[in-house]
């Protein structure tokens, strides 16, 4: 997993249902390192519940890590998903 510092939380609108889930990513590679749905099937009706529930994993995260800091970030929406946000 990327250091604390590199990871960031986007939402994403799932299809089917049409709920949404946070994914922590790894600002630089894009990479995904954490996913609400993949790991649990967890998904919210609105994309600030995700993105809430998505930043307190964050931060538990960067807990876990001694001399982690969290950095505010935002990433552009990825190209094929128009309803994604970050934070």
């Amino acid at each position: 997993m990327a250091t604390p510092a590199r990871l960031t939380v986007r939402t994403r609108l799932l299809p089917d249902p049409p709920l949404w889930c946070w994914e922590i990513v790894d600002s630089v590679t894009g990479e995904v390192s954490e996913s609400c749905w993949e790991r649990e099937s967890i998904a919210f009706r609105s994309p600030e519940d995700a993105l809430r529930s998505g930043r307190l994993e964050l931060i538990r995260i960067a807990a876990a890590r001694p001399g982690a800091r969290l950095v505010s970030r935002r990433l552009p929406p990825e190209p094929d998903t128009p309803s994604s946000r970050s934070a």
